[in-house]
């Protein structure tokens, strides 16, 4: 298993952004097996729609479809090549920072 953590600071333009979250899926996909990309993106949800079609073009989906900022923004993403089906994301509000928490587990 491989698990990639990502952060984006907010200033990063999205064309950066995105030309290093291709490479982190070649990593991904060359690693061979289940693999994990998650983090704080700092992108807007038009920017994520983005991703989410890049990532699926690699056999990979993004699971996090709810807010992870106490704000209400979607900033915070999970990617998997795993089945959907066999995996689900879930996200807990802690008291030291602003974004909740990402948990990828697996329920087989």
């Amino acid at each position: 298993m491989t698990v990639i953590s990502k952060y984006v600071p907010p200033a990063i333009l999205f064309r950066a952004v995105s030309k290093h979250f291709s490479h982190l899926l070649q990593y991904a996909k060359d690693s061979r097996g289940f693999s994990v990309i998650l983090g704080d993106f700092n992108i807007s949800l038009r920017r994520c729609e983005e991703l989410e079609l890049e990532a699926a073009d690699s056999g990979f989906v993004q699971l996090v479809h709810k807010p992870t900022h106490e704000l209400g923004s979607v900033l915070d993403l999970a990617f998997t090549n795993y089945s959907v089906d066999d995996c689900e994301a879930t996200y807990t509000p802690v008291n030291y920072t602003d974004h909740h928490l990402i948990s990828v587990q697996l329920i087989q």
